[in-house]
């Protein structure tokens, strides 16, 4: 079990992102293999291999390759927080602290779309990053 503070990986990202896709926090799985979605029962990679007609069972080097290659990028709202476990409703909301953003389309103004994985991490996003 995760216990305490809690850091996100660094964005995913390349100057042919058009889209974001934002989670909230890595989970225990992915924060122990430092990969994104990394448990076994997320059905994130299964839905981009269909969506974007790749093998879900490439390394992740290449599943992110072919993500960066599709246009989409990934990172998550927050940058740190204080959690006990992986679920998004463990999360301290007052240890939040987020990502910066507007330097994040500043440096990368290609992307047109942000989607959000998750009620939390729209909720966020929606509530401190308008900008």
């Amino acid at each position: 079990m995760v216990e305490g503070r809690v850091s996100s990986f660094a964005p995913v990202v390349d100057e042919r992102a058009k889209v974001l896709i934002l989670g909230s926090m890595p989970g225990l799985a992915s924060l122990t293999a430092q990969e994104y979605y990394a448990h076994p029962r997320n059905a994130f990679w299964p839905i981009m291999s269909t969506l974007f007609q790749f093998d879900v069972a490439l390394q992740y080097s290449e599943r992110l390759e072919k993500l960066n290659a599709s246009g989409v990028a990934l990172w998550d709202v927050l940058q740190q927080c204080e959690r006990n476990g992986s679920l998004d409703s463990s999360i301290v909301r007052s240890s939040q602290q987020l990502n910066s953003f507007a330097e994040f389309f500043h440096a990368y103004p290609g992307i047109q779309a942000v989607f959000c994985n998750g009620n939390k991490a729209y909720r966020d996003f929606s509530e401190k990053c308008n900008d």
